[in-house]
């Protein structure tokens, strides 16, 4: 089980069944492209809980990348 240091405070209490740590582990372990329904399969939940969780928080890669960046080791860049 990953466990992941919150960062970023959550808004208000959730009724969804999709949860922070459960949404951040499908995206790092999910090899293809990412979907609400992709993550509903794989973890036996709604579409729409899921789509509500992503909809009332409004999260980004960066929001992602904040979480996990302490355990990246990052050599080097690419300007863009």
């Amino acid at each position: 089980m990953i466990l992941f240091r919150m960062i970023r405070k959550i808004t208000r209490p959730t009724t969804a069944k999709c949860t922070l740590p459960m949404y951040m582990g499908f995206l790092i372990s999910e090899p293809g492209s990412t979907s609400c329904t992709r993550l509903s399969e794989i973890m036996n939940i709604s579409h729409d809980s899921v789509n509500r969780f992503l909809e009332r928080e409004a999260f980004e890669s960066v929001d992602l990348f904040n979480e996990c960046k302490d355990n990246l080791n990052i050599k080097g860049s690419i300007a863009c």
